[in-house]
């Protein structure tokens, strides 16, 4: 609703995150370690509530998908171990995962990745795509609409493996490689190269995707406004995982 009690539609700290014409999604733009205080409602109509937060995180990719790797019981002492792969922009993104599969995750019964968001680059899905297919545990891969480039790549050069499961939303369908093209005033513009489709194609199993996007196993719709926290493709992913853990649902 607001920020400093200022209205976030006249913010000058609003900016669009996300360019998608099915939901336009903003962040705050916020100094690091500046303290601020924003009303928000949790539900359509709700009551207003006010929290003051100072950022005081770290920003990157890397950091943000190790912050984000946790155990999530399951019952009976057993877990699915859950990480956030937040970009493939660097080859640090992969060997975060190595690690936590044979540290936090060593002992998970079943693994989430949640590959939700933006894309990054071949070269780091190519070693991704390695460590989770040699896994063999149980394993649900997270999509939604934001996902886009090398994530949906990556969702489907999975996809059909048995310990696989591919939930969430049909993914952007923007994966073809781009150049860029310096403008004045330090701006770029990027161009999608349609002739450098050939070279990711056998990546793909040679499907294209531009224009049609990883389609999920289970699709689970994602509405954002007014979730109050909810997480309905997380949650689904963790039903499916436990049903395959007790044998009441197999892949084939």
């Amino acid at each position: 609703i607001s920020v400093n009690e200022t209205d976030f539609n006249k913010s000058p700290r609003k900016t669009i995150a996300g360019y998608e014409d099915h939901r336009k999604i903003y962040i705050t733009q916020v100094d690091r370690d500046e303290t601020i205080t924003i009303d928000f409602r949790r539900t359509k109509g709700g009551p207003v509530k006010s929290v003051k937060m100072t950022v005081n995180i770290s920003l990157t990719g890397p950091d943000s998908a190790r912050k984000s790797i946790r155990n999530i019981p399951i019952g009976e002492g057993n877990s699915i171990g859950y990480i956030h792969l937040w970009d493939f922009m660097s080859r640090e993104t992969a060997s975060i995962l190595k690690n936590a599969l044979k540290k936090e995750l060593q002992n998970s019964k079943a693994l989430t990745i949640d590959l939700r968001g933006r894309g990054g680059k071949v070269m780091v899905i190519n070693m991704i795509a390695r460590t989770l297919k040699n896994e063999k545990r149980p394993t649900a891969l997270l999509i939604d609409r934001e996902a886009r480039s090398a994530k949906e790549m990556l969702a489907h050069r999975l996809q059909g493996i048995p310990h696989v499961t591919l939930i969430g939303e049909t993914s952007a369908g923007a994966v073809l490689p781009a150049n860029f093209i310096d403008l004045p005033g330090g701006a770029k513009l990027m161009i999608p190269n349609q002739r450098g489709d050939s070279g990711i194609l056998p990546f793909m199993k040679n499907q294209k995707l531009e224009g049609r996007g990883a389609i999920p196993d289970i699709n689970v719709l994602f509405d954002l406004p007014f979730k109050a926290g909810a997480d309905p493709i997380l949650d689904e992913a963790i039903q499916v995982l436990k049903k395959q853990l007790s044998g009441r649902l197999l892949r084939i």
